[in-house]
């Protein structure tokens, strides 16, 4: 809303051939304001109440008609600006609920790809005799293999989520799925040290090697 407001001096006045005598002075206050897109113009002449005039887009109107429609203007402008507050909000809101299922997607992949790059590893068949299982790594040959059918499942439904927007279900998968990649990598450092303390076999040794150098 935007409000203008304008004061006019005028003097009128009167002479006669002896001297000049001032008759009457007139002051006219001019108030303009923009309100929901409309013009509004009220002009107050001192001295008489009579001589106001009300204006909405340069159209004169009564003082009743002037005020009421004033009075809607202003109602719909707030009515805006609180809608415009609620959009803007939305908008955050549906920002912050895109960037969160984008973020945890990422996050997700990364696990994902890191686990299924340390259960390659880990799952050679010439390891497993030497496999040392924890509590703090892998439990059993059974949670290995629960494991591998976990990921198998992630990676076929996790577009999916993404798709659907699931962010409380993407969180909870990722916190399910990032000790993983550690944990494997710590059961094949112990699995490795194992084999190497175990096995004198050349060729044994050398995929050791290989897989150490990785």
């Amino acid at each position: 809303m935007k409000v203008n407001k304008i004061i006019l001096y005028f003097l009128a006045f009167g002479m006669n051939l002896i001297h000049a005598e001032i008759m009457r002075h007139t002051l006219i206050s001019i108030t303009e304001q923009k309100v929901a897109g409309y013009d509004f113009k009220h002009t107050i002449t001192s001295g008489s109440a009579d001589k106001d005039k009300f204006f909405i887009d340069a159209d004169v109107v009564s003082k009743d008609y002037y005020y009421k429609e004033y009075e809607d203007a202003l109602k719909k402008e707030r009515e805006a600006e609180i809608e415009m507050i609620k959009k803007q909000a939305r908008l955050r809101l549906d920002f912050v609920d895109t960037a969160q299922v984008e973020i945890v997607a990422k996050l997700i992949n990364k696990s994902l790809m890191n686990a299924y790059n340390q259960l390659y590893r880990v799952k050679k068949s010439s390891l497993e005799k030497f496999y040392m299982f924890s509590s703090k790594t892998v439990d059993s040959l059974d949670q290995l293999n629960q494991l591998e059918s976990f990921l198998d499942q992630i990676k076929n439904s996790v577009s999916k989520w993404i798709e659907e927007s699931n962010f409380d279900l993407l969180h909870n998968l990722y916190n399910r799925l990032e000790p993983w990649p550690i944990r494997l990598e710590n059961f094949l450092q112990d699995t490795i040290q194992c084999a190497i303390k175990q096995s004198d076999d050349t060729a044994m040794l050398k995929e050791l090697l290989a897989l150490v150098s990785e």
